[in-house]
Protein backbone atom coordinates (compact mmCIF):
# COMPACT_ATOMS: atom_id res chain seq x y z
CA UNK A 1 0.00 0.00 0.00
CA UNK A 2 1.47 3.31 -1.10
CA UNK A 3 1.26 6.25 1.25
CA UNK A 4 1.60 9.89 0.13
CA UNK A 5 3.86 10.65 3.11
CA UNK A 6 7.17 9.70 1.40
CA UNK A 7 6.43 12.20 -1.40
CA UNK A 8 5.79 14.97 1.11
CA UNK A 9 8.97 14.06 2.97
CA UNK A 10 11.06 14.31 -0.23
CA UNK A 11 9.42 17.65 -1.15
CA UNK A 12 10.30 19.07 2.24
CA UNK A 13 13.88 17.81 1.96
CA UNK A 14 14.33 19.33 -1.49
CA UNK A 15 12.81 22.65 -0.35
CA UNK A 16 15.09 22.72 2.69
CA UNK A 17 18.18 22.01 0.56
CA UNK A 18 17.18 24.78 -1.85
CA UNK A 19 16.71 27.29 1.01
CA UNK A 20 20.07 26.36 2.53
CA UNK A 21 21.79 26.83 -0.82
CA UNK A 22 20.06 30.18 -1.26
CA UNK A 23 21.09 31.33 2.23
CA UNK A 24 24.66 30.22 1.60
CA UNK A 25 24.76 32.20 -1.64
CA UNK A 26 23.54 35.34 0.15
CA UNK A 27 25.93 35.13 3.10
CA UNK A 28 29.35 36.87 3.13
CA UNK A 29 32.11 34.99 1.37
CA UNK A 30 33.94 33.25 4.19
CA UNK A 31 36.25 30.39 3.27
CA UNK A 32 35.01 26.96 4.34
CA UNK A 33 38.22 26.23 6.23
CA UNK A 34 38.17 29.59 8.12
CA UNK A 35 38.43 29.27 11.90
CA UNK A 36 35.09 29.48 13.70
CA UNK A 37 36.17 32.40 15.87
CA UNK A 38 37.60 34.37 12.90
CA UNK A 39 36.12 37.86 12.51
CA UNK A 40 33.57 38.17 9.75
CA UNK A 41 34.55 40.28 6.78
CA UNK A 42 33.80 43.98 7.01
CA UNK A 43 31.98 45.43 4.05
CA UNK A 44 32.77 49.07 3.36
CA UNK A 45 30.44 51.10 1.19
CA UNK A 46 31.76 52.51 -2.05
CA UNK A 47 32.76 56.16 -1.83
CA UNK A 48 29.93 58.49 -2.75
CA UNK A 49 30.31 60.23 -6.05
CA UNK A 50 30.43 63.97 -5.90
CA UNK A 51 27.17 65.48 -6.99
CA UNK A 52 27.78 67.45 -10.14
CA UNK A 53 25.32 70.21 -10.87
CA UNK A 54 22.83 69.13 -13.48
CA UNK A 55 22.24 71.43 -16.40
CA UNK A 56 19.16 73.58 -16.17
CA UNK A 57 17.28 75.81 -18.50
CA UNK A 58 18.08 78.89 -16.37
CA UNK A 59 20.26 81.57 -17.94
CA UNK A 60 23.45 82.30 -16.01
CA UNK A 61 25.17 85.68 -16.12
CA UNK A 62 27.46 86.06 -19.12
CA UNK A 63 31.12 85.45 -18.45
CA UNK A 64 34.05 85.94 -20.75
CA UNK A 65 36.90 83.45 -21.08
CA UNK A 66 40.14 84.78 -22.53
CA UNK A 67 41.61 83.27 -25.68
CA UNK A 68 43.76 80.13 -25.56
CA UNK A 69 44.71 77.76 -28.36
CA UNK A 70 42.26 75.11 -27.12
CA UNK A 71 39.38 75.69 -24.71
CA UNK A 72 37.63 72.88 -22.83
CA UNK A 73 34.24 73.60 -21.27
CA UNK A 74 31.72 71.61 -19.23
CA UNK A 75 28.10 71.82 -18.03
CA UNK A 76 29.23 74.47 -15.52
CA UNK A 77 30.03 76.85 -18.40
CA UNK A 78 26.41 77.10 -19.56
CA UNK A 79 25.51 80.69 -20.47
CA UNK A 80 29.07 81.97 -20.92
CA UNK A 81 30.44 84.14 -23.70
CA UNK A 82 33.70 82.89 -25.19
CA UNK A 83 36.10 84.97 -27.29
CA UNK A 84 38.39 83.04 -29.61
CA UNK A 85 40.41 83.54 -32.79
CA UNK A 86 39.99 81.77 -36.14
CA UNK A 87 41.68 78.36 -36.04
CA UNK A 88 41.14 77.84 -32.31
CA UNK A 89 39.08 74.93 -31.00
CA UNK A 90 36.44 74.60 -28.30
CA UNK A 91 35.75 71.21 -26.74
CA UNK A 92 32.53 70.67 -24.79
CA UNK A 93 32.41 67.84 -22.25
CA UNK A 94 28.75 67.46 -21.28
CA UNK A 95 27.37 64.77 -18.96
CA UNK A 96 25.12 62.33 -20.77
CA UNK A 97 23.52 58.93 -20.23
CA UNK A 98 22.37 57.71 -23.64
CA UNK A 99 20.90 54.49 -22.19
CA UNK A 100 18.04 56.66 -20.87
CA UNK A 101 17.40 57.98 -24.37
CA UNK A 102 18.57 61.49 -23.48
CA UNK A 103 21.33 62.73 -25.80
CA UNK A 104 22.74 66.14 -26.55
CA UNK A 105 21.61 67.46 -29.93
CA UNK A 106 22.93 70.59 -31.59
CA UNK A 107 20.48 73.27 -32.66
CA UNK A 108 21.43 74.37 -36.23
CA UNK A 109 23.92 77.27 -36.25
CA UNK A 110 26.10 79.20 -38.71
CA UNK A 111 28.60 76.50 -39.69
CA UNK A 112 30.57 78.95 -41.85
CA UNK A 113 31.89 80.49 -38.62
CA UNK A 114 32.22 77.30 -36.59
CA UNK A 115 32.73 73.65 -37.66
CA UNK A 116 31.91 70.54 -35.64
CA UNK A 117 35.10 68.45 -35.97
CA UNK A 118 34.44 65.68 -33.41
CA UNK A 119 31.38 64.16 -31.71
CA UNK A 120 31.83 61.10 -29.47
CA UNK A 121 30.65 59.54 -26.21
CA UNK A 122 33.12 58.43 -23.53
CA UNK A 123 32.47 56.21 -20.51
CA UNK A 124 34.46 56.63 -17.29
CA UNK A 125 37.21 54.03 -16.75
CA UNK A 126 35.34 52.03 -14.09
CA UNK A 127 31.76 52.22 -15.24
CA UNK A 128 28.82 49.99 -14.53
CA UNK A 129 26.54 48.83 -17.30
CA UNK A 130 24.04 51.57 -18.14
CA UNK A 131 26.00 54.30 -16.38
CA UNK A 132 26.49 57.73 -17.84
CA UNK A 133 29.54 59.35 -19.28
CA UNK A 134 30.42 62.42 -21.29
CA UNK A 135 29.45 63.64 -24.74
CA UNK A 136 32.60 65.21 -26.23
CA UNK A 137 31.98 67.79 -28.96
CA UNK A 138 34.84 69.70 -30.59
CA UNK A 139 34.32 72.80 -32.71
CA UNK A 140 36.83 74.81 -34.74
CA UNK A 141 36.46 78.52 -35.45
CA UNK A 142 36.72 79.30 -39.18
CA UNK A 143 36.44 83.08 -39.46
CA UNK A 144 35.44 86.21 -37.52
CA UNK A 145 31.84 86.59 -36.42
CA UNK A 146 29.45 85.71 -33.63
CA UNK A 147 27.50 82.48 -33.18
CA UNK A 148 25.10 81.31 -30.49
CA UNK A 149 25.72 77.60 -29.93
CA UNK A 150 22.74 75.82 -28.32
CA UNK A 151 22.46 72.14 -27.45
CA UNK A 152 19.37 70.42 -26.08
CA UNK A 153 19.44 67.25 -24.02
CA UNK A 154 16.40 65.34 -25.18
CA UNK A 155 15.03 62.11 -26.50
CA UNK A 156 14.80 62.06 -30.29
CA UNK A 157 11.14 61.07 -30.22
CA UNK A 158 10.08 63.83 -27.76
CA UNK A 159 9.63 67.55 -28.36
CA UNK A 160 10.60 68.79 -24.89
CA UNK A 161 14.17 69.00 -23.59
CA UNK A 162 15.50 67.81 -20.25
CA UNK A 163 18.14 70.57 -20.30
CA UNK A 164 19.78 73.12 -22.57
CA UNK A 165 23.34 74.33 -22.92
CA UNK A 166 24.00 77.78 -24.43
CA UNK A 167 27.29 79.32 -25.39
CA UNK A 168 27.87 82.65 -27.15
CA UNK A 169 31.03 82.40 -29.24
CA UNK A 170 32.70 85.53 -30.54
CA UNK A 171 35.36 84.81 -33.12
CA UNK A 172 37.69 87.81 -33.45
CA UNK A 173 40.78 88.36 -35.59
Amino acid sequence: MNHPVPHVKYSIMISTAFLLALCAACSPNVPVNAPVNAPSPVLTPAPARSAKPTPTNKRLPKQTVTSMSEITLSNADNGKTIQIKPGQTITLQLTENPTTGYRWSIVPFNDQLLNLTDDRFELPNASAMGSGGQRILTFKANRAGQVNLTLNQKREWEDSSLASFNLMIEVRE
